[in-house]
């Protein structure tokens, strides 16, 4: 091959140490999980399960046999029939106990199924979807066609959707909202297991994923700046990290009093969820999250994993 062994010992110096522009401390992601409790918030047994007159899910039962729904088909309307998601995601959108006229913001709204679970309540007056990509708010908005009756003719739906293009951590309004939904980016751990194109975990994207908690607290923050005093903000992942779950929680809560002197109430939802336990799996004992409630995948109820935490906005 033209080498002598001799060449395979010559010494050649590093000019550049490859992946230093992609490292992070790992001190800097593990930061996020704090239980020190250094900032004023109550904890609160959360009310019973308010589940919307209107709103109509289908599951199979635990253990059931079956564990595939057909596809979806347009009805005689030109809508699809049923839209298909994770049970576990209904969760987020049940514990912000929407009422008739609320404002509702879904801060980081793609794909739009939560969006699409609010609307299908029949409570809020107005639904704000936003998300930081044109491209995932075209998708919300073809969703919202497939799915709602005469939805690009109606005024009806002009006047209850609104769509905004805004960094969530950057988004500002002066009304202020009754409730808030801010499903975070995350490392969305079942795709993640299942799918390698464009994988979190991957090595080139080391920098990105332990940049996550940084940047769910600060959408968590801003969460609670844009809802009103006395208003709900719904913090949901699909991960089973504690790191981007309870840990962003609290170092949210610890941020927002910080910086803008709110406080929190955080909803125990231990009770409020107990009865959905025919149905889903959520983390018991050491698998408990301290601030929320955790679905886990299991073979029986393969659902989740989603992570919901309900807080109160108090001052």
């Amino acid at each position: 091959m033209g080498m002598t062994s001799e060449s395979l010992y010559q010494f050649l110096p590093a000019t550049k140490l490859k992946g230093m522009d992609e490292w992070v401390p790992e001190s800097v992601h593990y930061s996020y999980y704090s239980k020190e409790k250094d900032f004023p918030f109550i904890v609160e047994p959360d009310g019973p399960l308010k589940y919307p007159e209107h709103l109509k899910v289908y599951t199979y039962e635990m253990d059931s046999d079956q564990t595939t729904f057909p596809e979806p088909k347009r009805c005689q309307t030109g809508v699809y029939n049923y839209y298909p998601m994770d049970c576990g995601s209904i969760l987020p959108v049940l514990a912000l106990d929407l009422s008739p006229g609320d404002r509702v913001l879904d801060l980081c709204s793609a794909p739009g199924g939560k969006a699409l679970v609010a609307l299908q309540t029949l409570l809020p007056d107005v639904v704000v979807c936003n998300d930081i990509s044109i491209s995932r708010l075209n998708r919300i908005q073809r969703s919202f066609r497939e799915y709602l009756f005469d939805f690009e003719t109606s005024n009806k739906w002009r006047e209850r959707v609104v769509f905004k293009r805004v960094d969530g951590r950057l988004y500002t309004d002066d009304l202020g909202f009754d409730k808030v939904l801010v499903d975070v980016p995350c490392t969305t751990d079942r795709h993640s297991m299942n799918e390698d194109e464009n994988n979190i975990f991957r090595p080139d994207r080391v920098k990105e994923r332990l940049r996550i908690p940084e940047m769910q607290s600060q959408l968590l923050v801003n969460a609670l700046r844009l809802v009103k005093v006395g208003g709900t903000v719904v913090y949901s992942t699909c991960s089973l990290s504690p790191i981007q779950n309870d840990g962003v929680v609290h170092m949210g809560m610890k941020q927002a009093f910080e910086n803008n002197n709110i406080i929190v109430k955080v909803k125990n939802m231990s009770l409020t969820m107990s009865g959905l336990s025919s149905t889903l799996v959520l983390g018991t004992g050491s698998a408990a999250p301290k601030y929320g409630q955790l679905v886990t995948p299991s073979i029986g109820a393969n659902f989740g994993p989603s992570y919901i935490a309900k807080l109160i906005r108090m001052r």
